[in-house]
């Protein structure tokens, strides 16, 4: 119960500016790649392999392909409102 009412600092990472040193990375991942064709199309064999998991009843695996495709074509929306608490 301590625990739970100790606090800790929250530091939100923030997108990177044309300065920082993984701009190129981030550049070519999210605003190349994530947003142009192969977007889209890295997306649909995402979803094809999670239904063709579920097509063999492999839920659980099914799941996770689509939470990770999901995750993996929208990190621009999440890597600035992802936090870390340090603390």
């Amino acid at each position: 119960c301590i625990f739970l009412m100790s606090t800790a600092a929250a530091f939100a990472l923030a997108v990177p500016t044309a300065t920082d040193l993984g701009y190129e990375a981030y550049d070519i991942w999210f605003n190349k790649v994530v947003k142009g064709p192969w977007g889209f199309v890295l997306g649909g064999l995402g979803m094809a392999g999670a239904g063709g998991l579920m097509y063999k009843s492999q839920y659980l695996a099914a799941g996770g392909a689509a939470l990770g495709t999901l995750l993996g074509l929208t990190g621009d929306k999440v890597v600035p409102v992802f936090g870390a608490m340090i603390g």
